[in-house]
């Protein structure tokens, strides 16, 4: 066969004093690299050793200093395609792979890696200034590296041997050497070989999680290959990300290694009190914006009901992970109401508020997830989540759309049921516990509706949780959500989709809205100024239009809404 003749010529145009032949010797590395496509062409090279034989090439191919590679005095080149043929060879064939681990190609490689001057590839885009000659070394060293990782990428699908050495020769120091290098050609293998590592491999993905394991991946959420509305973002990152966080238990320690801290217990006066000093950085915001995008592909999949979807095999995430992200919600929350943050845009570009709403954003789309009502409900039940939801929306007071038609004398709205007087709507900020302190605005665009989205969603068809609300004095909480707020588009709607869901089945809740009684009103300017009024009909206690006069308007006052 003339492509394995080609190879064992490759020796002729070499000696130990260099190459005596170099433009011939680039382009039967090039014949060498397209046979190599093949299924046949690798098995065919794979009979003649190929690997072995590329492999005892390496020192002079492979660069020994940073001054070598890359330079006008080494071919850069040369390099670029004797990786390439390597990459090729391995592509799907155990013998090649298993030639390349044995042989000692992974420890040939790492040096490579550690020479490449990270500092010199900035932003993963060419900075102003750069002269085409540095654009081109530049991008001449992004393709060699983007190659290595392929070829890493493909000698770890030989399976636990090569993933193991891969591990041993590169990790964590020559992968994060590689992480900082911000671009998408780069991470995207890079990710690629991380997630083959630790796919079937506890530990490593414990150590991919943890001190400077979480730095690569700190590194991976910085760059600008993370953007997930972006179509040539890093796919690989979310792969690695959701497996980290929803098929193993990582995510509480990946999450917290990131930065910033959940808070500190401290004393006041003999009474425990959480100190507000939480702090959250992008890099955690990044983490929950890739997991946010994937549930919500998986929420699109399972409306669609599409049984070959892959998102179909992630419907639920580890109990000791849903139960931080109430953590989550909660110390963001705290640390919100601490900062004034109000009516922000999502995302904002705050970390505060970005991990706040998407946090709340994951909660609702695992709880339409959890079909059977039995995997997340609990863990969220157990978790505090419902008097959590209804801490976080008493100090936001009315919607404005109440709002509107209240003035400073307004009264209250008491149930005449076995139940005590339900709380006013007001603008207190301290929960129920008298401790914890939540925004009394609108963090975001969306705020208040995200938090009844959370009770309704949660609240279908799981007595659970319909009975958690009614038991923290929720049910007339959520039933005054159910009208118009500027800040909140779908605010109604999705109030009303919550008391559909709390009282469906459920007799005790539909008891007490039931017998809930009109005690007093307060006036509406609006239809103050449109001649009309609300009042109570005194024999049915239901309210009725009626139409106003100057001369009787000051008389019925006490009586209008």
């Amino acid at each position: 066969m003339a492509e394995v003749e080609t190879l064992r010529s490759l020796r002729d145009f070499v000696s130990e004093a260099g190459f005596s032949n170099r433009a011939e010797f680039e382009s039967r590395l090039q014949l060498l690299a397209d046979f190599a496509r093949s299924d046949d062409g690798r098995q065919a090279l794979a009979a003649a050793e190929a690997v072995s034989g590329l492999l005892s090439l390496s020192s002079l191919i492979i660069p020994s200093t940073s001054e070598a590679f890359p330079g006008s005095g080494w071919s850069s080149k040369t390099f670029n395609l004797y990786v390439k043929l390597l990459r090729n060879l391995c592509a799907g064939n155990s013998v090649n792979q298993e030639t390349f681990v044995r042989i000692g190609g992974l420890e040939a490689l790492a040096p490579v890696v550690r020479i490449l001057d990270a500092g010199s590839f900035k932003d993963g885009v060419d900075v102003a200034g750069t002269s085409p000659v540095e654009a081109s070394v530049r991008n001449t060293a992004i393709e060699g590296l983007q190659m290595v990782l392929q070829l890493l990428g493909n000698t770890a699908g030989l399976g636990e041997l090569s993933q193991e050495k891969i591990w041993e020769v590169f990790f964590p120091l020559i992968f994060e050497i590689v992480a900082r290098v911000s671009s998408v050609k780069v991470q995207g293998p890079l990710c690629m070989v991380l997630f083959t590592c630790c796919r079937h491999n506890d530990i490593r993905c414990s150590e991919l999680s943890e001190n400077k394991g979480a730095s690569i991946v700190a590194l991976l959420l910085n760059s600008g290959g993370v953007d997930v509305s972006n179509s040539s973002s890093n796919e690989w990152l979310e792969f690695l990300i959701t497996h980290l966080c929803f098929a193993k238990p990582c995510f509480r320690v990946l999450f917290s290694e990131l930065g910033g801290t959940i808070g500190e217990s401290t004393e006041i006066d003999g009474l425990p009190e959480t100190a507000v000093r939480q702090s959250f950085v992008k890099e955690q915001a990044a983490l929950l914006d890739i997991l946010n995008a994937s549930l919500s592909a998986r929420e699109q999949d399972q409306h669609s009901g599409d049984p070959l979807s892959d998102s179909q095999q992630w419907i639920s995430m580890p109990s000791t992970s849903a139960s931080f992200l109430i953590d989550i919600v909660r110390c963001a929350a705290k640390c919100a109401a601490s900062t004034g943050l109000s009516a922000l845009q999502l995302p904002t570009h705050s970390p505060v508020a970005d991990v706040l709403g998407l946090s709340l954003s994951m909660i609702r789309i695992l709880c339409v997830l959890d079909e059977k009502r039995s995997k997340i409900l609990p863990v969220f039940a157990s978790s505090g989540l419902i008097p959590l939801m209804l801490d976080l929306l008493r100090p936001l007071g009315s919607p404005d759309g109440a709002k509107a038609s209240t003035t400073s004398t307004q009264g209250g709205v008491e149930t005449n049921s076995s139940t005590s007087t339900v709380r006013r709507m007001g603008s207190e900020q301290s929960s129920s516990n008298g401790v914890d302190v939540f925004p009394s605005r609108d963090v975001y665009i969306g705020y208040r509706r995200d938090i009844v989205a959370v009770i309704a969603n949660a609240s279908h068809r799981s007595f659970l949780i319909q009975d958690a609300v009614r038991e923290n004095g929720g049910l007339l909480l959520v039933l005054q959500q159910c009208m118009p707020d500027t800040n909140n588009p779908f605010l109604r709607e999705w109030g009303l989709w919550a008391i559909r869901n709390l009282l469906e089945g459920n007799s005790n809740n539909q008891t007490e809205l039931a017998d809930l009684e009109i005690r007093s009103v307060v006036p509406d300017s609006r239809l103050k100024e449109a001649g009309m009024g609300v009042e109570i009909d005194p024999e049915t206690g239901r309210p009725r239009l009626v139409n106003i006069t100057p001369s009787t308007e000051s008389p019925a006052v006490d009586e209008i809404l």
